[in-house]
């Protein structure tokens, strides 16, 4: 039987953690170090109650006994509860991996769109009502991954066909509006959310 899991609010000082996990990012993290104080914001994880988290060794490598599934599922509920609040709101992930010139680059499992060479994921307030598009989408931007980083951001809906280039003003608005950051974490067994003062 699985082990029960619960969130959990980080107390440690993992900041610097983080930061150097957006330094490797594509440009969205990159403009993210220059907008966001990630030490006025709080971390919140997915973790079995019988866990003992112990400093930043554990959120960057892990521990016997996580299993990915609870965690991709508290961070599917998360994604699903941000985009319920208004349509203006997006959630944009990276893949630090694949290139625009790629050939399996299509979208035919998830919505992409490109900014120069780089490939970013994308989910809007229409696939809430879709939790297996929602899953695919994590999937494809996380399966290789070093560094996994999303955001739940906002667009005006008349800057959201995604399905185009984006140019540096959405990339830069989508920086200054964002909420919250999604970390890879626990060497790909789990998620940080950071989250923003309201």
């Amino acid at each position: 039987m699985d082990a029960a899991y619960q969130e959990y609010q980080i107390l440690e000082e993992i900041d610097s953690l983080l930061a150097a996990w957006l330094d490797k990012g594509l440009t969205l993290a990159q403009m993210l170090r220059g907008e966001i104080k990630l030490d006025e914001g709080t971390k919140t994880t997915f973790l079995p109650e019988d866990v003992d988290a112990h400093g930043i060794d554990f959120y960057e490598n892990g521990c016997k006994g996580l299993s990915l599934g609870p965690p991709r599922d508290w961070l599917i509920h998360k994604i699903k509860e941000f985009l319920s609040v208004g349509e203006d709101r997006i959630v944009v992930l990276e893949d630090e991996l694949s290139k625009s010139s790629d050939k399996g680059i299509s979208g035919e499992k998830a919505k992409i769109s490109t900014y120069k060479e780089e490939v970013y994921y994308y989910i809007n307030t229409t696939d809430i009502r879709d939790p297996g598009y929602i899953s695919n989408t994590l999937k494809e931007a996380d399966w290789a991954n070093y560094v996994f980083i999303g955001i739940m951001s906002s667009l005006p809906k008349s800057c959201q066909n995604m399905e185009q280039r984006l140019n540096t003003d959405t990339i830069t608005l989508l920086a200054k509006r964002t909420k919250h950051i999604i970390f890879g974490a626990f060497d790909g067994q789990g998620y940080i959310i950071w989250s923003g003062k309201e």
